[in-house]
């Protein structure tokens, strides 16, 4: 009778409506409160299994990865040939000594620097000056003479005679006045002292800076080819495969680790890998001892009684949903149909 249309008996009906859930919403409460003790239960108790899961863990992972075996994988994979000394942890004292590739670096330089000052010496230069000097040596009057005049171009450009002498402007050689504009500067340079100093000056300082290049040029090429084995025997690796282009013969000292950081990386690496597959090992194996199912929506360890409980609920849940959108009465939680 209270889903009469009369206006009257609707009021009543929303106030017993009001009633009744406040009525439910108190029993929901302390059921709910009920919940939240028995969740807590469980919820220690999976908690203290997880402990117990992360001891076992930490327990197999130390026993199947340690340094040791890392080096002795890196030595199959990476092995050292003599003069660098062979894979070992701890690491040799002695290849803890350098700290950086730039040491090393540096410390080579200065060797090929000695090299470079007995295969190019120095004295080399002071004859650089005596042999331009030479080259241009100035001509006196009665010598005998030949050149070209305007680089060939033209008549009557061969010069062949005794030299007589000069003005600022022109010289004599033979019979023959010559402008001194139609003589090359390293011709001009035989007869005229300015020229002469200015062309030996440039000569000498050209020589000198192909032999300084040469030198350079020694150096930096013993580092590239020397540069990879002198950073083997002080400790140093390719740290491959995280940078790119790391190999025994590279000699770009970023592509380079120290020995025992190389080691560490790996370690690391192995050891996250395995605590990932010892921890989905161990956990199945330990839940399920003790009566848990994984839910995989939720992707948790549950006790099977709450895993069953959350099953059940979700297919109820999924009945209304599947009720309402079949036309369904709407139902409040709780109320009988009918009502």
């Amino acid at each position: 009778m209270f889903f009469d249309t009369n206006a009257k008996n609707r009021v009543w009906r929303i106030a017993l409506v009001a009633m009744l859930s406040l009525s439910l919403g108190s029993l929901y409460a302390q059921d709910d409160d009920d919940d939240d003790d028995d969740d807590g239960d469980w919820r220690k108790e999976r908690a203290e299994l997880q402990r117990e899961i992360d001891k076992q863990v930490k327990i197999a992972v130390e026993q199947r990865v340690t340094k040791e075996k890392v080096v002795e994988q890196l030595a199959k994979l990476y092995p050292m040939d003599p003069p660098a000394l062979p894979w070992e942890w701890p690491i040799q004292e002695e290849l803890n000594v350098v700290k950086t590739t730039k040491e090393v670096e540096d410390k080579l330089a200065k060797q090929l620097q000695g090299e470079a000052a007995i295969r190019f010496p120095e004295r080399a230069r002071e004859q650089f000056q005596t042999e331009v000097e030479a080259k241009y040596s100035l001509y006196q009057p009665g010598d005998k003479v030949n050149f070209i005049l305007r680089n060939g171009y033209g008549t009557n450009v061969k010069v062949n005679g005794t030299f007589y002498n000069l003005s600022p402007e022109r010289l004599r050689v033979g019979a023959r006045w010559i402008a001194r504009r139609d003589i090359s500067e390293e011709d001009q340079a035989h007869f005229y002292t300015d020229v002469r100093d200015e062309l030996v000056k440039k000569e000498v300082a050209q020589r000198n800076r192909v032999y300084t290049a040469k030198i350079e040029n020694f150096i930096t090429d013993g580092i590239q080819e020397r540069l990879p084995s002198a950073l083997l025997k002080s400790g140093f690796v390719p740290d491959k495969p995280r940078k790119k282009n790391a190999a025994l013969n590279n000699p770009n000292t970023d592509t380079w680790i120290r020995r025992e950081a190389y080691v560490e990386y790996w370690y690391d690496l192995a050891y996250d890998m395995e605590t990932e597959k010892q921890q989905k090992e161990i956990s199945a194996r330990v839940f399920r001892e003790n009566d848990y199912v994984y839910d995989t929506k939720g992707q948790e360890w549950l006790p099977r009684e709450e895993y069953d409980a959350r099953q059940a609920e979700e297919q109820r849940r999924a009945e209304e949903e599947r009720r309402r959108r079949e036309g369904g009465d709407m139902l409040m939680p709780g109320m009988m149909p009918g009502m």
